[in-house]
């Protein structure tokens, strides 16, 4: 029996180093920082903000999406939300895109909702938007929107947001985006901001 006994335990011991390899949960201490998609990998630290380096397999380039986490969420008549918000910075299809996920619930739909934003003194904007299926994430796409949004980001502090719609009322969120510089050179290393003046210095050009 006592021979049985130790040739159970050096099995388990041997079964626990093989679940080891063959991938089972890491420990609460190892696991991946939370994101805003459940399939992104372990982000990288760029301050309060965090950053996707994996490199996409079928085209060689980086991910790029840089991406802020925020708490201070309230809806409708100013009840604060448990689930957080987040800002994204992302190059998608070859294009700088912006985007604001709200996890707490849906928050608008195109053609009755808008979105207003504002940078610290900065005057309040009203960009253009889309709002995607499912009513929680909007995206800035238009090229001059998203620019002006960029070089505002570049040196501000924190960022306010506002949605305003017809169905679900008022939702805004506060977040602290010092420190976005690395993250905009990152996110949009793969489809880079023309200039503001390079449009205006070749039609200049043009004209001569």
């Amino acid at each position: 029996m006592l021979r049985i006994g130790v040739a159970l335990c050096a099995a388990l011991a041997l079964g626990a180093c093989g679940s080891a390899s063959i991938g089972l949960a890491p420990a609460p201490s190892q696991a991946a920082a939370a994101s805003p998609g459940a399939q992104d990998a372990a982000p990288q630290p760029l301050g309060e903000w965090k950053y996707d380096g994996r490199i996409e397999q079928t085209t060689g380039k980086p991910v790029g999406r840089a991406y802020l986490r925020t708490d201070k969420v309230t809806l409708r008549v100013g009840k604060l939300l448990s689930d957080p918000a987040f800002l994204l910075l992302d190059c998608f299809k070859n294009e700088p895109t912006i985007m604001f996920r709200f996890t707490g619930g849906r928050v608008g739909f195109n053609n009755s909702s808008s979105l207003t934003y504002r940078f610290d003194d900065k005057p309040p904007r009203e960009p253009r938007v889309r709002f995607l299926r499912g009513a929680r994430s909007i995206v800035i796409e238009d090229r001059a929107s998203v620019r002006q949004f960029v070089a505002e980001l570049r040196n501000a502090t924190t960022l306010l947001v506002s949605v305003k719609s017809m169905t679900f009322g008022m939702t805004r969120a506060e977040f602290p985006v010092q420190h976005a510089a690395a993250a905009i050179e990152k996110s949009f290393a793969a489809c880079p901001l023309p200039d503001e003046k390079a449009p205006r210095m070749a039609a200049r050009e043009s004209r001569r």
